[in-house]
């Protein structure tokens, strides 16, 4: 239903006005169809909160948990500060680690990293230590007793694994496909079955997206292009099937893109500090709704008055047509 001011702004100005040009009509019809698009437009926000970037969205926990237990007093903040050395060293150390715990994780949850395969009621266990020498992994039977010892390797280098076999000649190595590939035939390499590039790739994800502060975190959850892209389709649709005009659909969007943008905004923010999608999206919704109370008729009553400048213009200008002939 149309406000009081606007029935009183229309019985006002409807006396000026032919049946053929109506300007208070059509600008009731834009304000009735940005309060009607409202629910549309904050369930596209809220629909937007719950949506994340897929990088970060498939993020790996594990990588992640190596990137933080090998390298403490990493910053993401500071990423561009480091050397290329000292991101080297981070990159390969928690690369490291993080093979570790995806072999454990595989084997502990009855799955197969390359021909190793627990048997029922076997245990895979690291070793306490970062630095245990000889071993990375050891297969607990049963009973708790040692089954096997493993060394876990996620390395380029064919020279280091020769090396590690030169010292630990007993001990059977499991590491990557690229450096098992490159010792065909050797009995005590296994192959993992993962990539290098793989491991390289989730690590680097985990060091530019974790922990990355507030700023980070907001702009992760900030997806204004669902909303918009809807606003326009909406509004578009208006203007085809001859139910607005463009200058007036334009107009239509552009408060609901505001509307919209607010209210991402603030759930944005909300999710960033509370991590919870419901409590952003409850957050965004009450924006929207504060939003469209702020909102007075001043701009539409403005847009009245242009809209009268230019009737007024085009009777001078007939006038003096008339008068002309």
């Amino acid at each position: 239903m149309a406000r009081p001011e606007f029935e009183t702004l229309r019985q006002r100005y409807s006396k000026l006005s032919s049946h053929a040009i109506d300007p208070m009509g059509d600008l009731l019809k834009r304000y009735q169809q940005y309060r009607n698009t409202r629910a549309l437009d904050l369930a596209a926000v809220a629909l937007a909160l719950g949506t994340q970037p897929q990088d970060i969205d498939t993020l790996d926990p594990l990588a992640v948990k190596a990137l933080q237990d090998t390298n403490p007093h990493f910053d993401p903040s500071a990423v561009g500060s480091y050397s290329d050395e000292q991101w080297m060293g981070i990159v390969n150390s928690a690369k490291g680690k993080y093979f570790e715990y995806l072999v454990v994780d595989e084997l502990n949850t009855g799955g197969t990293v390359g021909d190793l395969t627990l048997p029922d009621g076997y245990t895979a266990h690291l070793a306490t230590s970062m630095t245990q020498p000889g071993w990375d992994l050891r297969i607990a039977d049963s009973n708790g007793q040692v089954a096997e010892l493993l060394q876990l390797k996620a390395t380029e280098s064919v020279a280091y694994l020769r090396d590690t076999l030169e010292r630990y000649p007993d001990i059977q190595i499991l590491t990557t496909d690229e450096v098992a590939n490159g010792l065909p035939g050797n009995q005590m390499v296994l192959s993992s079955d993962m990539s290098e590039n793989d491991l390289e790739h989730a690590i680097n994800a985990a060091a530019m997206h974790s922990n990355g502060g507030f700023l980070d975190e907001f702009w992760n959850a900030f997806n204004p292009l669902m909303p918009l892209l809807l606003v326009v389709a909406t509004q578009g649709y208006q203007v085809v099937v001859n139910k607005q005009q463009v200058a007036g659909a334009m107009e239509v969007a552009k408060t609901r893109a505001a509307r919209s943008l607010v209210a991402g905004g603030v759930g944005a923010a909300l999710k960033a500090v509370s991590g919870s999608w419901l409590l952003s999206a409850l957050g965004a919704i009450t924006a929207g709704m504060f939003f469209d109370r702020s909102q007075n008729i001043d701009e539409l009553v403005n847009a009245l008055r242009a809209r009268n400048r230019l009737l007024a213009s085009r009777v001078r200008h007939y006038q003096t047509l008339s008068l002309q002939s």
